[in-house]
């Protein structure tokens, strides 16, 4: 999906739940956030997630860490 989208994997974020997903996401380049609300969290982040989020209110300061650091 990201080869088709015309932009570079490192400009992209992908959010996903599942391990496999975040793994995918990760091996491709994107910055890749896990989403939780489970104690899944460790395993989300074995899987390549940059952080794992429990609510999608969290995602908009992820967006800015990323475009001020």
């Amino acid at each position: 999906a990201i080869q088709r989208s015309g932009v570079q994997p490192h400009e992209t974020v992908a959010i996903e739940d599942a391990y496999h997903g975040v793994k995918a996401a990760s091996t491709a380049g994107a910055h890749t956030v896990g989403f939780s609300r489970s104690k899944s969290f460790e395993r989300l982040l074995e899987a390549g997630a940059t952080k794992v989020i429990s609510s999608l209110d969290e995602l908009p300061v992820f967006i800015d860490e990323l475009n001020n650091g």
